[in-house]
This record gives C-alpha cells, sequence and structure tokens, in this order.
C-alpha cells in the first residue's frame, strides 16, 4: 500500500557535473552508458521486487533498513531517501555512488536534508527535497553534498556524525565521501589526479577533491 501522506526523511539530491555537455559527444558514448548502468543497479537494489526477496532471508533490522531506502533517478540528476533512523545507511550509500560516477570521469554535487517528503516507487517531491535542490544549485559548485543547518542540527546527536560529515576548506559541512569502508581510496586519489590537470574552469572542482579526499580518508580511519 502507498503512503499518502509526507513523512519525515533524509533525502540527499545529487547532479552529475559535466554530463549533458557530455551526451553532445559520441566518443564518450560508453563512459554515459556505464555511468547510467551503474546508477540504474543501486536504484534496482532498493525495487519493491528486491525488497520482497530481502524480507524473505528473515533478517528482520537488515531488512528494516534495506525496505526504508527509496532511490529515484533521472539522466544527470538523483535522489535519495530515508528515514532518519537509517541515516548512516544514506551517506554511505552517497559514498560508494559518488566513487562509481568517479571511476567514469563524473564528478558529482549535492545538497541534503531532513524534513517532509513524499518518496516512493521512484515518485519524489515535498519540502525536504525543494531544500536539498535549493542548496545543490544555490551553495555546492564544487563536488561536495553540502548539509542543511537542521539536519546538522539532527546529527549532533548521532554517535556515527564525526564519521560521515566534516567541515570543509570552506568553511561548510558537507558529506563525508569516504565513510564507506569499502572504498578504494588509491584508485580514487589516481583518478582526482589525473582530473585536476584538465582546463581551469574544471580544474577548480577536481583540485577541492584532490584537498579534501585525504581529509576525509583521515577521519574514517580515525574512527576505526
Amino acid at each position: 500500500m502507498l503512503n499518502n501522506k509526507y513523512e519525515t526523511r533524509i533525502v540527499a539530491y545529487a547532479d552529475i557535473l559535466g554530463w549533458r555537455e557530455a551526451t553532445k559527444d559520441m566518443n564518450k558514448f560508453y563512459r554515459l552508458h556505464k555511468a547510467v548502468t551503474s546508477i540504474a543497479n543501486h536504484a534496482s537494489l532498493f525495487s519493491s521486487k528486491v525488497k520482497e526477496k530481502v524480507k524473505m532471508c528473515g533478517v528482520e533490522e537488515f531488512y528494516k533498513k534495506y525496505e526504508d531506502v527509496e532511490f529515484s533517478y533521472f539522466s544527470d540528476s538523483l535522489a535519495i531517501s530515508v528515514s532518519p533512523d537509517y541515516g548512516e545507511f544514506l551517506f554511505k550509500i552517497l559514498s560508494v555512488a559518488t566513487e562509481e560516477l568517479l571511476h567514469e570521469h563524473f564528478l558529482v554535487r549535492g545538497g541534503v536534508a531532513i524534513g517532509e517528503l513524499y518518496h516512493c516507487q521512484g515518485l519524489v517531491f515535498g519540502p525536504a527535497l525543494n531544500e536539498a535542490v535549493e542548496i545543490e544549485r544555490e551553495e555546492a559548485f564544487y563536488p561536495r553534498f553540502i548539509c542543511s543547518q537542521k539536519l546538522l542540527g539532527y546529527l549532533n546527536g548521532m554517535p556515527y556524525r564525526d564519521e560521515v560529515v566534516l567541515q570543509d576548506c570552506c568553511q561548510e559541512w558537507v558529506v563525508n565521501i569516504a565513510c564507506e569502508s569499502s572504498i578504494n581510496y588509491d584508485n580514487l586519489l589516481k583518478l582526482i589526479e589525473k582530473g585536476s590537470q584538465k582546463s581551469e574552469r574544471i580544474m577548480r572542482k577536481w583540485r577541492y577533491l584532490q584537498i579534501m579526499l585525504p581529509k576525509m580518508v583521515d577521519i574514517k580511519f580515525k574512527q576505526d
């Protein structure tokens, strides 16, 4: 049965940088296709069919967390949301998604907010999404996920806070994209080093990651 009202959820809205320009270049078709397939695979993990299979496995706590995640995407943007109880899971999904897009040479930026939201089977709207979109468009600029003030207030009471967010070199509170332990940091640093040698306009964005990723990795290892 579908929900028919807003719920309080944490939502991340992301924009894939350079996507539109890449679609005009047939030489980049393979990378585009691979990136879209990767996103589609992520989305399929949270489809109703897969959730039902997970439920049948009988591990109740894992199923509740898994069932709660909603994932929507279209072209160069995506939205992921969870109930506040599973906020840590959302940050780790963002970490994995960012890594996979970096492997296809795409940077990603966005906003993360908490508030009223409807998100079910791909349909998503509500004040929390509006805020996350506004943060991405007005504040993000660099490849980072900026957190809303209300979300930061919520995270202050969470034991995992210091693992999933940090203050960046611009004094903004952002998601630690290195918070998922399965990420291959050495490979990402090599990709970022290569990206930082691009044109001046694009180079600044890659250099931001060149500065921030080692700091994010240090935090992850300290937490572990």
